[in-house]
C-alpha cells in the first residue's frame, strides 16, 4: 500500500511539473522512479501470473493491475522510441487507476 501512495505522489508531482512546463533536464530522477515502479508492478504481475495461472484473471482487481502494467509498459516503450507525444498522456493516466485498488 505504501508503494502505491509514493507512486501516486510521484504521478501528482510529475503532472504538476508538466502542467507548469518546468525544465525537462531535471526530471531524470522521475524517469528512473517511473521505471522502478513499473519494474516492481511488472514483476508483481508476472509472479502472480506464474502462481495463479489463469485464475489470476478471475479477479477484477488483477485485471485492472494487468491492464495498467501493460498500458504503462507500452507507453514507456513508445516514449523511449519516438519521444513524448501528448497523446501518450492518455496511456499514462491509466496509472492513476492503481490508486483505486489502494482505496478499495
Amino acid at each position: 500500500g505504501l508503494l502505491i501512495v509514493f507512486n501516486a505522489i510521484l504521478i501528482v508531482y510529475e503532472t504538476d511539473r508538466r502542467a507548469m512546463k518546468m525544465e525537462e533536464d531535471s526530471n531524470a530522477w522521475l524517469q528512473v522512479a517511473d521505471f522502478g515502479f513499473l519494474a516492481f508492478y511488472g514483476t508483481d504481475v508476472v509472479l502472480r501470473l506464474y502462481i495463479y495461472r489463469w485464475e489470476y484473471f478471475q479477479s477484477n482487481w488483477n485485471n485492472l493491475d494487468f491492464f495498467v502494467v501493460v498500458s504503462d509498459t507500452v507507453s514507456a516503450a513508445l516514449i523511449q522510441s519516438i519521444g513524448d507525444v501528448p497523446s501518450f498522456a492518455v496511456l499514462r493516466i491509466c496509472r492513476v487507476f492503481r490508486i483505486m485498488r489502494f482505496v478499495h
